[in-house]
């Protein structure tokens, strides 16, 4: 799987294993990163039903991190939002490329869950945003469209949606926040 350094493909493999087949394959689409100037194509989307528990005790720990990173691109957005707390901690520099795109997505739950998991040392996130400039403008363009057409209402104040705050404390927010409105 290209969304992993090439140095992990035994690994991935291990963990593409331990999965169930699923249903439908990932879908075409997907986030091109680079890491450590190794390009990655994170898809966007993937299908597979959640392993079993016994499943999940088979694999060492860094393998549940490849796991909790590709089940960030889940297709259930509850799924998502409870993997993305499990692959935040790691201090693999290729785990930016799994979180960061979903600050951009139109779950705020999911973002919501990054600022509750956010980790103590960010360098790994520092380094993703210095390589991956045009991929953090996008993500930052995106969060600010999802945000105006559904979040808007009930969150008025961008400075206090879930994903600019998590992207601002990650340090991968690259674009110019919208302007307050006052009221009148």
């Amino acid at each position: 799987m290209a969304g992993f350094p090439a140095d992990l493909a035994a690994e991935v493999d291990v963990v593409l294993q331990a999965l169930p087949i699923a249903k439908h394959e990932p879908t075409d689409a997907f986030i091109e990163a680079k890491v450590s100037g190794e390009s990655l194509r994170v898809p966007c989307r993937v299908y597979f039903p959640l392993p079993s528990t016994h499943a999940l005790e088979r694999l060492s720990d860094h393998q549940r991190q490849i796991l909790a990173a590709l089940l960030t691109r889940h297709c259930d957005g509850y799924v998502r939002e409870a993997w993305v707390g499990k692959v935040l901690p790691s201090p693999a520099s290729w785990a930016p490329a799994f979180v960061v795109p979903l600050l951009g997505e139109y779950v705020a739950e999911v973002a919501h869950a990054v600022l509750q998991a956010m980790p103590s040392r960010r360098d790994a996130y520092a380094a993703f945003a210095a390589e991956n400039r045009e991929l953090c403008r996008k993500t930052s363009a995106r969060m600010i469209n999802y945000w105006a057409l559904y979040y808007r209402r009930a969150i008025p104040r961008f400075s206090d949606y879930p994903g600019y705050q998590a992207a601002q404390a990650l340090g991968v927010w690259h674009e110019r926040p919208p302007r307050e409105r006052h009221a009148r």
